[in-house]
């Protein structure tokens, strides 16, 4: 089976009997090269493949050097399975492969981006190292040495200032210390006086115990003498009221009493003379 392919470069090494190769087995020669008579701009290679060789329709071919010979040799790769096959023919109209760019051709083609870039890199660098740049950095240069002998000149201030950082670090070490001793004997005050709160706080449950021991008896107390409680509310507790009444005079006639009493005794006891004691003679 025949295929044209028509190349956008030179074909220089490739010559008519070169191999062809499809994903790198070969699978036929090159029969013809010359140049495509409706456009001067391609090459036109006839190459001849074994029959049977599946070249689909997505398939494309390149020219690759062979070795360090020079040589050249046109590559067929690509195509998916879904794609169609190329028919088979040996006659005119003869199928086409498309063809890509070789990589010679590539680099070739990316020569004159890659000078540009190039040479505006150098320009950009000739700009760096101007002479207003370099007295830049001439004088940074200066700054940069000024600076480091004026450190050497404060390395003693510096030593001083370390050592008085050194002395501030043990005082705060020393309140450190004397802390935790005082952590401790605060620790041995509080579990001392935890014991005598925990003999307070029995204490403390037993006068519940018995208050609550008192409460229950007045309860029994209560509902033994319900009946006599009744009858003291109904006509005892006018009588009651009244003793109240006498006693609460009776009191304040007390404290009255008992207020003189301490004001003046001497008076209390013997009534209000004006006249001493006369002694006989």
């Amino acid at each position: 089976a025949f295929y044209d392919i028509y190349f956008l470069e030179s074909v220089t090494g490739l010559q008519k009997g070169g191999a062809v190769r499809y994903q790198g087995v070969e699978v036929g020669r090159v029969a013809d090269i010359r140049i495509d008579p409706t456009d001067i701009q391609r090459v036109k290679v006839r190459v001849r493949v074994d029959r049977g060789t599946p070249i689909r329709q997505d398939a494309t071919a390149t020219l690759e050097l062979q070795g360090i010979t020079g040589l050249v040799f046109v590559q067929i790769r690509g195509g998916s399975n879904q794609a169609p096959m190329l028919p088979e023919r040996a006659e005119e109209p003869i199928p086409v492969i498309p063809s890509r760019p070789s990589l010679t051709a590539q680099i070739l083609e990316g020569a004159p981006n890659l000078l540009a870039q190039v040479t505006a890199l150098m320009q950009q660098a000739q700009e760096l190292l101007n002479a207003d740049n370099r007295r830049a950095f001439s004088e940074m240069l200066r700054n940069v040495r000024d600076l480091t002998g004026n450190l050497v000149g404060y390395s003693e201030r510096i030593d001083a200032l370390l050592a008085s950082g050194t002395d501030l670090t043990q005082d705060a070490q020393a309140a450190v210390n004397e802390y935790g001793a005082l952590a401790t004997s605060l620790r041995t005050q509080v579990d001392g006086i935890g014991g005598d709160a925990g003999e307070a706080v029995k204490k403390m449950q037993a006068a519940a115990d018995g208050f609550a021991r008192v409460s229950r008896q007045l309860e029994s107390l209560i509902a033994d003498n319900r009946q006599g409680i009744d009858d003291f509310s109904g006509s005892g507790l006018y009588e009651f009221t009244q003793l109240m009444i006498e006693a609460r005079v009776l009191v304040e006639s007390l404290t009255r009493v008992s207020q003189q009493l301490e004001r003046d005794p001497a008076r209390f006891l013997f009534g209000d003379r004006q006249k001493g004691f006369e002694i006989e003679r």
